[in-house]
């Protein structure tokens, strides 16, 4: 921000700057205005460094593009910079280099502007923005910065870019669409021009509370001392956000209020909780008034002795200390977007106590008198995964050679990563695995955590570490820095190697200081250990170490086999994710070979989250197990007599309803902390908080060792492991008699090579003819098939479902075998259901059979269709037959088909695709990427992890003509509704049906039957849409899964809707709106049951999962969240760009999106977050601003 006489003009770093904290800002203004108030921190050396390589890498991309010949227009450094930028956008000169662009109070400067094509008011031409940035990355606030330049420029030109480029410091040329980004930006602009034209420095309410510790940029010192000043609650250890704010509506405002107040009541926070975070306030004020810093054990719970010191092993003089430094930040050229998580673990670091021999291939140690430090780099993808092998070789190998030692670190971050890398590259998983299982790897911030309570503003080991040691040498001094200091690196290159880089050498002795640190941790904690006389309690479940190790597996040593048979430099890299073939060999041959043996692995990848969880819920607090959705924690056995129900018996429990949980009549559950005490869930009810327990004969039998009965307090974690040893058999087959042979089933080729398919007298230009009817040429294309794979993708009400029965009634009358699969026994039944109601509409007798699933399901009586308990009994003996994967993967089942109908294909894996293509000739994928995912767990290397549609779909959010068929009209959406599901999600190629537009709901004033409401006033000022998209916004503050005030809102807008008319497709009266006509739809279980008690049984309301395929009127959209930072389940899950899609979606006429404002203005750490916040962003956009008409 600069001033400019009385007025002041903003960039777009400013705007950066609000992203990162408002904090920052408000303060650059104070200091811009009264330079004598304040003075912010100096700034970094390497900052100086940057700017001139900034620059370079700038005029080297100039120089390129002088060398191309083009027309180049170079901008001055005078004064009117503004006015010869738009002289030379007038003229149209090819490229304008430093661009200066001005509108309104933000004024910005383009490293480029480039013509294209796209006429504007300047003519046939506009102009994109392309920026450089010596950064490897692509960083959320570069696309801060090109929106902001991108509508400046359409104030100069008439028209927005539809792209936004950068040129990274390797010379990558990276575009964005700009709409995927710009909605984002124009909240998180208004809400920066509302502070700035806000600011008043006298008002001492006025600046907005700076943010943690290292969140403050250049003000750090100062948001400090002001957190300080204040004693403010942030300082409190452990305490969240919305914590804070729940104590703030009880008036507890400091550390010293929260100290004291054990016995204030404070609405939606437990008990235990209140207790815990009064605990630590009153430990941290005595810190602060005795200016010594102090702490208490935690008692031990006698009914969970196994907790804090009692989980620290005995000392073995092999043990190890580790420490990782990531760069969360990191992408990877063609990384696909589900898979782009995790970022770049750079640095392994470890301590151990003895100094090694040097070896050719060992990293070179530093040693002092006591420790020896060990460091492991990577700044790429193919040394990340040499660096990670190199160091599970080296700590397996000392663990064979001494059992008894293990691998220290703190927190839980050093072995998420592990694991992730082990699942991310396919590699090391046996030595891994047994590791873990072994009980190895031991987390001393768990054992602080739930052992020593601390007089500390931070667990963080830098805080802890002041028990134990005098302090640190390294200039980083956390994480935090480290990621700034690997950025700066990153951008300044000052050298390539710890040995010549100053920045890279910081921080590894920040690491080597980090892993010291843990090993005096753990000296420190075993003498509390000593003098509280709490003894070693091994985990039970942990096997021993000649039970942990194993042999490879035959699938396992298949996999490596076709790995192993892979030149050297052919194979794609596990990780990329890219699409292409190897660069050495423009042959698919390789690409596919890697990803068959991935495929054999699959599903033994994907059930390792669901063991490490399995196995880490049952280490859990309470507390922790409260706060995750999967279990429910704090039951207490109520005064009811045990029951006998059939062949178990019943245990009545209570607990907080205010509690969120997953878990449903019929979950198997086991008791939190003993492993295999197996219950079922005979009963629950939700809003009373009671659950009725069933334990069976061997759970009857484990109680015996504690009593007669199960415990009076006790939490549940579910037990949701299901077998997939059929199907990974089937992929085995598939894949062996590849290895024989070179060959798959053609079906299978064509998709994994993502070749057009080979359809008869189709096999060039669109498969659908321009202006051929849709019913008859999908079936004529099917009929056609010859040995391939056919993709559909049908979006909201583009009839997916009518379609396929229609092809699907058409290859049974012409004599063909047919099967229809998807991951839900609900979904094959709507589909057979269908293929029913039309045979008999047109009085074709229909063999069908449905495999698996409930044997009373409506289908069977309503249909005519048979239920068949397994593949044996129904092939054979019936044309159509419907079920899961496990159906279709069975040794019966090959051959036995014509055509697969693999339904909802976008919650799909790869794996299970290829597990039933041995049973059909023919596939047809149905579904539609864009909606609802597949719900995979785990890390997969390449694209192995992926569904099948975004396999085969890659980028695209909708199919190319010449490679499947996209169902491109809407038969549900008002046009109003269509046009913002198809600019925002489908590429603008969805279109409504002519009849969509005629329903509408009628609102005062419409006018469309007369004598009936024209006179009548709107019974809300919120209902003035007759249809498109509405938000209403209801601020609330400290809500995460349930929201009183939203549900107050949704009350209201339901009695203004029951007041209303609506018309029906032909545009008639279809008389006034009813609970039936009205969909209500939220992310959270407590916001459901919220919404329930709030307007009764007759509402349809539920999550987004439950109204997939259905369809009303209207749609209410309930947000929940106060903040988009503080969901559950992240901003992946609040967010999610194919959640909102189909909640909106299930409106004919009208979707209303209830939310607080203020998620607009969510902090993304990431350019996905960024994307997904935006669509969110748009909808408010939308739903404020459209004229709905």
């Amino acid at each position: 921000m600069k001033k400019s006489g009385a007025s002041i003009q903003f960039s777009p770093t400013d705007l950066t700057n609000y992203l990162q904290n408002p904090y920052i800002t408000w303060m650059d203004r104070l200091y811009l205005e009264h330079p004598d108030r304040t003075q912010p921190d100096a700034s970094a050396d390497e900052a100086i460094l940057i700017r001139k390589r900034g620059l370079e890498h700038e005029r080297d991309f100039l120089a390129q593009l002088k060398a191309a010949q083009k027309d180049i227009c170079e901008i001055s450094t005078g004064a009117d910079r503004v006015g010869e930028t738009a002289a030379a956008m007038a003229e149209g000169r090819g490229i304008i280099y430093q661009a200066a662009l001005s509108h309104e109070k933000l004024t910005g400067y383009a490293d480029f502007l480039i013509k294209t094509g796209k006429p504007s008011k300047l003519g046939n031409y506009s102009y994109e923005v392309w920026d450089t940035k010596l950064s490897l990355q692509t960083k959320p606030y570069f696309l801060i910065q090109l929106c902001c330049l991108a509508e400046i420029l359409e104030a100069v030109q008439g028209t927005k870019p539809e792209l936004i480029r950068i040129v990274l410091g390797d010379g990558t040329q990276k575009s964005f669409r700009t709409d995927d980004f710009f909605f984002y930006y124009l909240f998180l602009k208004r809400g920066f021009l509302a502070q700035q034209n806000n600011f008043d420095p006298q008002d001492p309410q006025n600046p907005p509370e700076p943010l943690g510790e290292g969140k403050n940029g250049r003000w750090e010192s100062t948001a400090g001392q002001w957190l300080q000043e204040h004693d403010h609650l942030s300082l409190v250890a452990g305490i969240t956000t919305i914590q804070i704010e729940r104590l703030k509506n009880v008036k507890v405002t400091t550390v010293a209020q929260l100290a004291k107040a054990h016995r204030k009541k404070v609405p939606k926070m437990r008990a235990e909780t209140q207790e815990k975070l009064c605990e630590q306030a009153r430990l941290q004020m005595l810190t602060k008034t005795t200016n010594k810093p102090h702490f208490e054990q935690i008692k031990p719970d006698p009914q969970n002795p196994a907790r804090g010191l009692a989980l620290l092993p005995p000392a073995s003089k092999n043990d190890v200390t580790f420490d990782i430094e990531g760069y969360p930040l990191a992408q990877f050229q063609g990384q696909a977007q589900a898979q782009a998580k995790g970022g770049l673990e750079y640095l392994l670091g470890a301590v151990t106590i003895e100094t090694p021999k040097r070896a050719s291939r060992s990293p070179k140690p530093i040693t002092n008198p006591e420790l020896t430090y060990h460091d492991w780099w990577a700044h790429d993808e193919r040394h990340e995964k040499k660096s990670f092998e190199a160091f599970i070789d080296w700590a397996y190998a000392r663990w064979n050679k001494d059992p008894a030692m293990h691998i220290y670190h703190y927190a839980a971050y050093e072995v998420t990563a592990i694991k992730r890398l082990m699942t991310k590259y396919a590699t090391r998983e046996n030595e891994v695995d047994t590791l873990l299982r072994a009980g190895v790897f031991v987390d001393l911030y768990k054992i602080v955590q739930q052992g020593v309570r601390m007089g500390l503003p931070s667990y963080s080991l830098k805080k802890v570490e002041q028990f134990y040691l005098d302090g640190r040498e390294a200039e980083v001094a956390t994480a935090g820095d480290s990621i700034l200091f690997y950025e700066r690196w990153l951008e300044a290159q000052d050298g390539a190697t710890w040995e010549t880089s100053k920045i890279l050498n910081e921080i590894r002795n920040y690491n080597k200081e980090d892993c010291e640190s843990t090993h005096k941790l753990t000296e420190w904690l075993r003498g509390l250990q000593k003098k509280w006389r709490i003894d070693y309690i091994p985990d039970a479940g942990a096997a021993a170490p000649a039970e942990a190790m194993r042999e490879p597996t035959a699938r396992e040593i298949l996999s490596q086999e076709l790995l192993d048979s892979i030149p050297d430099g052919a194979s794609t890299e596990a990780s990329s994710g890219a699409s292409t073939a190897p660069a050495s060999k423009r042959d698919d041959q390789w690409r596919i070979r890697e990803l068959l043996a991935w495929l054999v692995t699959f599903h033994r990848r994907e059930q390792k989250p669901m063991w490490w969880e399995y196995y880490n819920r049952h280490e859990m607090t309470d507390e922790e197990l409260w706060d995750d959705l999967g279990c429910l924690a704090g039951l207490k056995r109520t005064r009811m007599p045990a029951v006998a129900i059939k062949q178990s018996t019943g245990f009545e429990y209570r607990f907080d309803p205010d509690q969120d949980t997953k878990l449903t009549v019929g979950s198997i559950c086991e008791i939190a902390g003993h492993r295999g005490w197996k219950v079922k869930i005979g009963q629950i009810d939700m809003d009373a908080g009671r659950v009725l327990l069933l334990a069976g004969p061997k759970a009857l039998e484990a109680f015996e060792e504690i009593g007669s009965s199960p415990p009076a307090q006790l939490s549940l974690v579910p037990d949701d492991h299901v077998g997939t040893e059929s199907i990974e058999a089937s992929i085995e087959r598939v894949v062996r008699e590849y290895q024989k042979s070179n060959k798959l089933p053609s079906a299978l080729d064509d998709y994994l090579h993502r070749r057009r398919p080979r359809i008869h007298k189709r096999m060039k230009g669109p498969l659908l003819r321009k202006g051929e009817d849709i019913l008859a040429g999908t079936l004529d294309a099917a009929l056609n098939m010859r040995d391939t794979t056919l993709c559909i993708q049908g979006p909201p009400g583009s009839g997916k479902t009518h379609t396929a029965a229609h092809v699907i009634l058409g290859l049974l009358q012409a004599g063909k075998r047919v099967g229809i699969s998807a991951n839900s026994h609900k979904a094959i039944c709507n589909l057979m259901g269908k293929v029913a109601e039309f045979a008999k509409k047109a009085g074709v007798g229909l063999s069908a059979a449905k495999v698996g699933g409930e044997p009373d399901d409506p289908l069977f009586e309503e249909t005519g269709i048979r239920h068949e308990a397994s593949t044996k009994q129904a092939i054979g003996r019936y044309d159509l037959i419907g079920g899961t994967a496990w159906a279709f993967v069975r040794p019966e089942a090959v051959g036995s088909l014509d055509y697969l109908f693999i339904d909802e294909a976008g919650q799909v894996c790869i794996a299970n695709l290829a597990g039933m293509i041995p049973s059909a000739r023919n596939v047809v994928l149905l579904g539609d990427q864009m909606q609802l995912g597949q719900p995979t767990r785990g890390s997969h290397p390449g694209e192995s992890g992926l569904s099948t549609l975004e396999y085969l779909l890659q980028d695209h959010a909708t199919i190319p003509d010449d490679l499947g068929i996209f169902l491109g009209t809407t038969w549900r959406l008002h046009p109003e509704l269509c046009r913002f599901i198809s600019e925002a999600v489908y590429e603008g190629r969805l279109q409504p049906e002519k009849h969509t537009a005629a329903r509408r709901i009628l609102v005062a004033g419409s006018g469309a039957i007369k004598g009936r409401i024209k006179e009548t006033p709107a019974p809300s000022m919120a209902m003035t849409r007759e249809a498109g998209l509405l938000f209403i916004p209801v601020e609330h503050a400290g809500n995460v899964q349930g929201s009183d005030e939203e549900v107050d809102a949704i009350d209201g807008l339901i009695q203004s809707l029951l007041k209303l008319e609506h018309t029906d497709k032909k545009g008639k009266n279809a008389g006034r709106l009813t609970l039936d006509d009205i969909l209500i739809v939220a992310p959270y279980n407590m916001q459901i049951r919220k919404l329930k008690q709030a307007l009764g049984p007759g509402a349809r309301i539920g999550t987004i999962d439950k109204f997939q395929g259905q369809e009303a009127p209207v749609v209410i959209v309930s947000m929940c969240a106060s903040a988009g930072d503080t969901s559950p389940r992240g901003i992946d899950f609040l967010f999610n760009k194919n959640r909102l899609n189909v909640a909106i979606s299930r409106a004919q006429s009208l979707a209303i999106v209830v939310g607080h404002p203020n998620l607009t203005e969510t902090l993304c750490g990431s350019i996905r977050e960024m994307e997904l916040v935006n669509l969110y962003c748009r909808v408010v956009e939308e739903g404020l601003n459209s004229s709905g008409d």
